[in-house]
């Protein structure tokens, strides 16, 4: 008669049992609601009162199925005011089933508020009205604009360094994308973003002529001096158009960044050079008329010269927009091998008053840092 060790049924009670455990643990594991943001369609810019339809994609990635039945729908809302956009929900058709590896577009058309404004736009895939959780969506920033007065930026040119005290000119341009003509006597203006703009800068409004008169797809011009800070420091720099009462509308111009009274560092490499080799210039211009001009210089340092390391830059003073333009990049791609010739052909604005101004550029690395030889100061004639 064989004996039986009872510590031995004891052992394999407790691996059933944990087994039985960790087979209910796994059933329950398996079963769960899950998704995954695919992709949208959603605007950024809308006019009031517009009807835009929208489309946001997810795959169900749970191991339930998506039906009207079990609660799932989507959710939209306003993140930030809670801004109607005319529609809170969309829900499935009554026999609609999203299965578990199913994609789902959901479609929906969008009521832009009648007040112009920046406003947020989000959704939530919720079931039995809770969220269900890492299904929702990247909030978008949708601006809306007045049908009669939009806006596109269009270019901006100012220094991104400057000297305490510093006057510098700024060139901004904006293209009316609206319905009504820009003026001065309609009320239109280009106007600071940045609060203190007016003792930042010395000015914090900037008037279009009395003769501009800006149809619907035409671009403004706003050409105006400024003064940068007595103190060190960096400080924002951003335009937008106005109308009537102050009333900012359609898109801001980029926001630059200047640095006022900053050390200059040194070179970024040591083993940067250039010589200056020659230059095609015209001696005379007429005011606001555009030229193509040519700078010649040689790469004599140890490094080539890569697009973003390098640009040439204006100088008298440094980055002075006298001429429209105060940076000219190498092409993406574009690499100046030592020993080897750059010829920098671009465009230039001659300035609006008649005068003597002074032409010169030199090489500089992408922190503004200048290096080598500065091309030939040549004195042009604007009449």
């Amino acid at each position: 008669m064989k004996n039986h060790n009872p510590n031995r049924f004891a052992v394999l009670g407790l691996l059933a049992g944990l087994g039985i455990a960790f087979y209910n643990a796994a059933a329950f594991a398996q079963t769960f609601y899950g998704g995954h943001f695919v992709g949208q369609t959603v605007p950024d810019q809308l006019v009031t009162q517009a009807q835009q339809p929208v489309e946001v994609v997810l795959k169900n990635v749970g191991t339930e199925a998506w039906t009207a039945d079990n609660g799932v729908l989507l959710a939209i809302g306003e993140a930030g005011n809670g801004t109607s956009w005319g529609v809170d929900k969309v829900e499935f058709a009554s026999d609609e089933i999203v299965g578990p590896g199913e994609t789902k577009t959901f479609e929906f058309t969008l009521s832009a508020p009648a007040t112009p404004g920046t406003y947020h736009l989000s959704w939530q895939l919720m079931r039995a009205g809770k969220p269900i959780p890492g299904i929702h969506s990247p909030v978008s920033t949708i601006r809306v604009d007045d049908p009669h007065t939009r806006a596109k930026f269009v270019s901006q040119l100012v220094p991104d360094r400057l000297a305490p005290g510093e006057k510098f000119k700024v060139l901004i341009q904006f293209e009316n994308a609206g319905e009504l003509s820009w003026s001065d006597e309609n009320g239109f203006y280009l106007g600071a973003t940045t609060s203190g703009a007016q003792s930042t800068w010395g000015i914090g409004k900037v008037k279009l002529g009395a003769r501009d008169f800006i149809a619907p797809g035409q671009t403004a011009t706003f050409s105006f001096e400024a003064t940068a800070p007595r103190k060190a420091g960096e400080y924002p720099f951003e335009w937008q158009l106005r109308h009537d009462k102050n009333r900012a509308f359609g898109e801001p111009s980029p926001q630059t960044v200047i640095r006022v009274g900053q050390p200059e560092p040194q070179p970024i490499s040591e083993t940067f050079r250039a010589e200056f080799m020659s230059q095609t210039v015209p001696e005379t211009m007429i005011g606001g008329d555009d030229y193509p001009v040519a700078l010649v210089f040689k790469n004599t340092g140890d490094s080539p010269w890569r697009h973003g390391d390098i640009a040439l830059i204006s100088q008298e003073p440094d980055n002075n927009l006298a001429w429209f333009i105060n940076r000219v990049e190498l092409q993406p791609g574009e690499v100046i091998a030592p020993g080897a010739i750059k010829v920098f052909s671009f465009n230039v604005k001659a300035p609006n008053d008649a005068g003597r101004y002074p032409f010169r550029w030199r090489l500089a690395d992408r922190e503004n840092r200048k290096f080598g030889q500065a091309s030939e100061e040549q004195i042009i004639v604007v009449k």
